[in-house]
């Protein structure tokens, strides 16, 4: 069980990176806006730049997580399969055992009372 969770402390350091990065340009965007105040007034098109540039910056995050919530999710299917096929086959094999055991003890039975009758007779 080690390696899923190794995969989800991978994961969330790749979230983390993902979200430490968006912060960050998101910083560096708004310094550089913020820069354009003092030097000249800003402009629509800078100011649509810089949106344009949070929103991508933000998509790519989102992106990162989600694309890290699937393989999340199909870990845990795959982990789930595994574990519900082991139950399975150890249930198999205990219903073959148990089924053994009643049929050997029936027909233990049977020649017992065969015997039983025999001798009687």
């Amino acid at each position: 069980m080690s390696a899923p969770t190794e995969q989800f402390a991978d994961y969330a350091k790749r979230g983390q990176e993902a979200v430490t990065s968006a912060v960050k340009t998101w910083a560096d965007t708004v310094q550089d806006y913020a820069g354009t105040f003092t030097g000249h007034r800003p402009t629509s098109a800078d100011a649509h730049a810089a949106l344009d540039t949070a929103f991508d910056t933000t998509l790519d995050v989102v992106q990162k997580i989600v694309a890290g919530q699937r393989q999340v999710a199909r870990t845990l299917l795959d982990a789930g399969v595994q574990v519900v096929e082991v139950i399975g086959e150890q249930a198999n094999k205990a219903a073959t055992k148990a089924t053994e055991t009643v049929t050997d003890a029936v027909n233990d039975t049977a020649a017992k009372t065969t015997r039983t009758r025999s001798a009687k007779s």
